[in-house]
């Protein structure tokens, strides 16, 4: 099932304005994309670029309050380092 997330501030992708993202549905693939030896933070963004085809370029434009709504949703899908830590909404 995919998800949906409407951005609280627009990023590009080129001349394209994004508003919003909807990702596909996590397999086991998409998890490959955790390297713990490039930092958990960069394989979750490259884990959401495989789920939404934007480079990990793009996404790094996303807010961190945008980001914190991707990480709640796939929070059973990220590393436990990662799920310890508290939401990106509260920085």
């Amino acid at each position: 099932m995919s998800f949906t997330i409407e951005l609280e501030e627009s990023i590009y992708h080129g001349q394209e304005e994004i508003k919003e993202i909807t990702f596909q549905t996590p397999r086991v693939k998409h998890l490959l994309e955790f390297d713990k030896e490039k930092g958990e933070m960069a394989g979750f963004v490259r884990f959401l670029a495989a789920l939404s085809s934007l480079p990990p370029a793009v996404l790094g434009q996303m807010t961190m309050a945008d980001l914190g709504k991707a990480k709640a949703h796939f929070k059973d899908f990220l590393p436990e380092e990662e799920k310890a830590e508290e939401s990106f909404e509260a920085i």
